[in-house]
């Protein structure tokens, strides 16, 4: 992470080439804020959305909107996405794993 410019906004581009969407990281001294929203591409009916936040507040991750029990793909994929995003670019923040066999 760039230090010097601690806030800072990703674009989030498929594998297909399209940028899908944006992630801002806003670091302050007592927490970091990841903020997902859809990128402004005319693939959305809603372009820039707001989608979910996830605040590190150094002792626990704070989502803004609640995970229901039950959700449609799209919104699993998203999650995922941002979830992906803050493993990689926290990267103290949790031990890295691999998937070695299929234990019978």
């Amino acid at each position: 992470m760039n230090t010097k410019n601690p806030n800072m906004k990703y674009a989030i581009i498929s594998t297909k080439g399209v940028h899908e969407y944006d992630i801002q990281v806003i670091k302050t001294e007592e927490s970091t804020t990841y903020s997902m929203c859809y990128s402004q591409s005319e693939i959305w009916s809603e372009p820039g959305m707001h989608l979910q936040t996830i605040t590190d507040g150094g002792n626990d991750m704070h989502l803004n909107v609640k995970i229901k029990k039950t959700m449609d793909y799209g919104t699993f994929a998203e999650l995922s996405i941002l979830f992906d995003f803050v493993k990689n670019h926290d990267t103290i923040l949790m031990d890295e794993y691999q998937i070695y066999k299929l234990i019978k």
